[in-house]
């Protein structure tokens, strides 16, 4: 997994832009938090070349709050949700954040689409 830090609104639109292509991951990291330390090296531990969005929520605070407001999910962190389409279409936290599973969510976008 490849971790890329959004740091603008400008960054988080291009990456709804790009879920209308393909499935996007957001990751929303403390800095500050042991879980969520522990959780984002589990997903950049898994193998391949997948993009993971990762939001700093404390030093980026308004754009995680913004996340939350768009999407319609309650803050979170660590959290991590999938945006396919412009829209969130699966979100967990804590120690249900796990690398098969965000696979096997994306890989249900791919036979959703046909």
């Amino acid at each position: 997994m490849i971790k890329v830090e959004l740091k603008s609104s400008d960054d988080l639109n291009a990456v709804v832009a790009a879920s209308f292509t393909q499935p996007m991951v957001l990751f929303k990291h403390s800095t500050r938090c042991p879980v969520s330390a522990m959780a984002l090296s589990r997903v950049l531990r898994h193998p391949g070349n997948r993009q993971i969005f990762l939001i700093n929520v404390v030093e980026r605070r308004n754009l995680s709050n913004r996340v939350a407001a768009k999407f319609g999910v309650l803050h979170h962190s660590p959290q991590v949700l999938i945006i396919h389409n412009g829209q969130c279409i699966y979100n967990t936290s804590h120690m249900n954040i796990d690398p098969a599973t965000l696979e096997k969510e994306i890989a249900g976008t791919k036979k959703n689409n046909g």
